[in-house]
């Protein structure tokens, strides 16, 4: 998963973390590029980013529904 923030002005392309110190290597804890997850589909609904995701345990495939803020704050 790498989600990203693209601002039509300045043609900036930047990763959705609100972490400032975040390196968004794939570590869990980036909301931006976190290899926890496989993701199946992205939906932007009123003002949110849904994302539908399989994450493999050792004994299951657990389906879940992630929500994200459109400005990477959450």
């Amino acid at each position: 998963m790498s989600l990203h923030y693209y601002d039509m002005e300045s043609g900036q392309n930047i990763y959705l973390c609100s972490k400032p110190e975040c390196r968004h290597d794939g570590n869990e804890f980036c909301a931006a590029t976190s290899d926890k997850y496989k993701v199946i589909d992205t939906v932007m609904y009123s003002g949110s980013i849904y994302i539908s995701v399989v994450e493999e345990t050792q004994s299951s495939y657990d389906f879940k529904l992630l929500k994200a803020s459109a400005d990477g704050s959450s």
